[in-house]
């Protein structure tokens, strides 16, 4: 049954490459413990094989790893280039699972602005995730970016939780800053280290996370002085 209680999570990562953004949203999908997670891993199966969990090819596939909470789709055997097609169907599908069960689940999407379209606005699907359409059956949303800029406005707005490591670039943080005041802080952060911020429950914590592959441990976490 649906729970019209639920409230929408739509996290964002972001920074600069080697700040462990990738790390932290990894270890976060192994932590969580969902129901389940859906992952389009469409960077050469970069998850998958990180996390030595055979990707999804197909449908079917598909519905056979429901069950290990782990669906990791590896578009190009269905769609071949068409990716936008293949975050729809994804989306829509990841959709239709969550109403079978209850209990949280995690809908990833590294780099989400790669699917946008001419007037920069993500699959409808996907849109409807974040806009908390599929908040009653449990699903999350998280993605992980370079740069939170060239994510649309309707998304941006729509984050609940904002994780912030280093990160120089002036678009970047002007893109963030009308959503997190104290986004500028992430200019400073080394290697490992992040600002997390929760816009439902205007906390902010600072943490540190080990370099590293597997994903190292979070080494310290706490509220921001």
């Amino acid at each position: 049954m649906p729970d019209y209680s639920l409230q929408s999570s739509n996290t964002l990562i972001f920074g600069q490459s080697g700040s462990c953004k990738s790390t932290f949203a990894i270890n976060l999908l192994l932590n969580a413990r969902p129901a389940c997670r859906f992952i389009f891993d469409w960077k050469e199966s970069e998850i998958s094989r990180r996390l030595k969990i055979k990707p999804a090819c197909t449908a079917r596939e598909c519905e056979l790893a429901v069950p290990t909470r782990f669906v990791c789709l590896n578009p190009y055997p269905m769609f071949g280039s068409k990716l936008y097609d293949a975050l729809r169907w994804f989306a829509h599908w990841a959709k239709e699972v969550s109403m079978r069960g209850p209990g949280p689940k995690i809908f990833y999407v590294d780099e989400l602005w790669k699917f946008t379209d001419s007037h920069n606005a993500a699959p409808e699907e996907v849109e409807d995730i974040v806009r908390g359409i599929a908040r009653a059956y449990g699903l999350q949303f998280l993605s992980s970016t370079q740069h939170p800029r060239d994510y649309h406005r309707n998304i941006r707005a729509e984050v609940t939780e904002w994780v912030c490591f280093n990160t120089i670039e002036p678009g970047d943080l002007e893109a963030v800053r009308p959503y997190f005041s104290g986004v500028d802080a992430a200019a400073k952060l080394p290697r490992g280290k992040f600002i997390a911020y929760n816009r439902d429950s205007s906390e902010t914590l600072t943490g540190m996370l080990e370099p590293g592959w597997p994903p190292g441990r979070f080494l310290k976490i706490g509220a921001q002085p």
